[in-house]
């Protein structure tokens, strides 16, 4: 449908046109979103959070990786002023803290019908894949792009 090809649709909204448009028979039980924003998931990484849905009790696994930074010492800046979201936690170093992980999205595992009924990927329990870092990136801006760039061909020296 053409509203979906404009933001703000996402890839949700086309799962579910596409799901509530098609006749699918009732043997598709699953749906894997693997997104092209992520060009260096390897098979590894396919396998790996597949094999975590198979054998988890989860409704959906997505990939993730670890934040450059803690996640807990962040903060928003409003009208300038400089406010902590875990105000706890920014005295503390970075190394005393939890380590965090941010979503990437690159590898979405769902069981459909679930889906369809949440109409979101966002849905707990949430099984999660941890892809490493140098693999996990999401390209959505020009310096993602010359990061992912550099990384692949990094590994195309690699490998010849």
């Amino acid at each position: 449908d053409e509203r979906l090809a404009k933001d703000p649709a996402g890839v949700n909204d086309v799962l579910i046109d596409f799901f509530e448009r098609a006749s699918l028979p009732a043997v598709c039980q699953n749906v894997a979103v693997l997104l092209p924003t992520s060009p260096l998931l390897s098979a590894q990484d396919i396998i790996g959070a597949y094999s975590i849905f198979e054998e988890g009790e989860f409704n959906v696994v997505m990939t993730v990786a670890e934040t450059d930074s803690n996640a807990h010492r962040s903060v928003v800046v409003r009208d300038g002023s400089v406010v902590p979201l875990f105000p706890e936690h920014l005295p503390v170093r970075a190394t005393d803290l939890e380590k965090t992980y941010k979503t990437n999205a690159a590898i979405t595992l769902m069981r459909l019908e679930h889906f369809l009924k949440a109409k979101t990927n966002f849905s707990f329990p949430m099984g999660a894949y941890m892809m490493p870092r140098e693999r996990a990136i999401d390209v959505d801006t020009e310096l993602d792009f010359q990061i992912a760039k550099f990384l692949l061909e990094q590994t195309e020296e690699h490998d010849a």
